[in-house]
């Protein structure tokens, strides 16, 4: 075995974030994360540059599973065949095969997702927060959308632990879309989409940067003639929930409807009420500065009577043990006796579900079902005749 002292750099360190290699057809396949979705670049064995791999638009080549990364990229050192794996906001998770000396990509298996990719568009802009610092967001909407400042949008977003959001492709995505939604997706800061430095921006006593970002994302999108506030939802689940629950306690004028999804609202309790908190991340209640910190913030201990926030629907999953279901109920108790000028304020319980997901297919159909229910309900989206007869 080669002592450390004799290891050298093959491929050197570089602004994008490389996750994995795989070494296929002699050549090394290297997998980036780039502004926040994939890129595929091909290296000699000795490590220098080949060529990139065109792919069929925005979108990630690996997956996480579990606790790590596994590569989209797949083949024999001996071989010659290479297989890739691509999925995005339009296109569930495909199967290409790259064909080196062709350099192109030919289609092997690509599921059917409900959506015709070329009918769709996925850009990537950036917009300002209000310190300034400049914010990527994914948009994805029919190539024909008529920018007439009154389409229905679902904003999400994640921002912590460190944890990078890439496109991909779901089923309530895909649904939404279908009904003529925009999808969008903000890499608000403390995720790790640009690296630690992106992270550490909304660490403990800064998280109010990603709250930040995810309002302005909100106004931007309203600014540049897509929506209105009350057709804008505001979807988060885990960490994501803490986000959309906060940015809707602090600009409730921002959005027409919160989708929250099995999150933490009590910062001041969380260690004793949930394994998905850390002090790592957010900081202990216990000590003074973070504690009075996370007291501004926190949702549950933020309900002003005197605001009108939006339609908020609480989601808790009774079989989680990453975020406890009593959370949301409390929540949803609060702004129902408090702020009672706005609303409705609305919780939903999950059976058969944990922090992840359904436990069974059925529970799963019958979760989006709700959620999109939720979102038509709340930004008055009409839905398609299905009448026979």
């Amino acid at each position: 075995m080669t002592a450390p002292t004799e290891w050298r750099t093959i491929i050197p360190e570089g602004p994008d974030t490389l996750q994995t290699v795989t070494g296929v057809g002699g050549r090394l396949y290297a997998v980036y994360s780039h502004a926040a979705s994939h890129q595929i670049r091909i290296h000699a064995e000795d490590g220098s540059r080949l060529r990139d791999v065109v792919l069929p638009g925005l979108g990630s080549v690996n997956r996480n599973e579990g606790e790590g990364v596994v590569s989209g990229v797949s083949g024999s050192w001996r071989g010659d065949e290479v297989w890739v794996r691509f999925a995005s906001y339009v296109q569930p998770p495909s199967i290409y095969r790259y064909d080196y000396d062709a350099d192109r990509l030919l289609p092997y298996h690509v599921p059917d997702g409900g959506l015709d990719p070329s009918d769709y568009a996925t850009q990537q802009i950036w917009y300002e927060s209000l310190d300034g610092t400049r914010v990527s967001m994914f948009l994805t909407h029919r190539v024909d959308m008529p920018r007439d400042g009154h389409r229905p949008v679902r904003l999400s977003g994640y921002g912590g632990f460190n944890i990078s959001v890439e496109p991909g492709f779901t089923a309530e995505g895909a649904a939404w879309l279908a009904l003529g939604g925009v999808l969008a997706f903000a890499n608000v800061r403390g995720g790790g989409e640009y690296g630690r430095a992106w992270h550490e921006a909304a660490r403990k006593t800064r998280r109010q940067n990603a709250f930040d970002d995810f309002v302005a994302a909100a106004r931007w999108l309203v600014a540049a003639g897509y929506t209105t506030p009350a057709r804008l939802a505001a979807r988060g689940n885990s960490n994501g929930g803490l986000l959309v629950a906060v940015s809707a306690m602090q600009a409730p004028d921002a959005f027409g409807a919160v989708f929250c999804r099995v999150p933490t609202l009590d910062m001041l309790h969380y260690p004793s009420l949930s394994l998905g908190g850390s002090a790592l991340e957010y900081g202990a209640p216990t000590d003074p500065i973070e504690g009075a910190y996370l007291a501004g913030y926190s949702p549950y201990h933020n309900v002003r009577p005197d605001r009108a926030y939006p339609a908020m629907l609480f989601v808790s999953a009774l079989d989680d043990r990453i975020a406890r279901p009593q959370d949301p109920l409390k929540m949803v108790a609060r702004l129902q006796a408090e702020a009672t000028h706005g609303g409705p304020y609305m919780m939903l319980p999950l059976h058969a579900s944990g922090h992840a997901g359904a436990a069974t297919a059925s529970a799963r159909v019958e979760q989006l079902v709700d959620e999109l229910c939720f979102y038509c309900w709340a930004l008055d989206v009409a839905l398609p005749d299905r009448t026979v007869g």
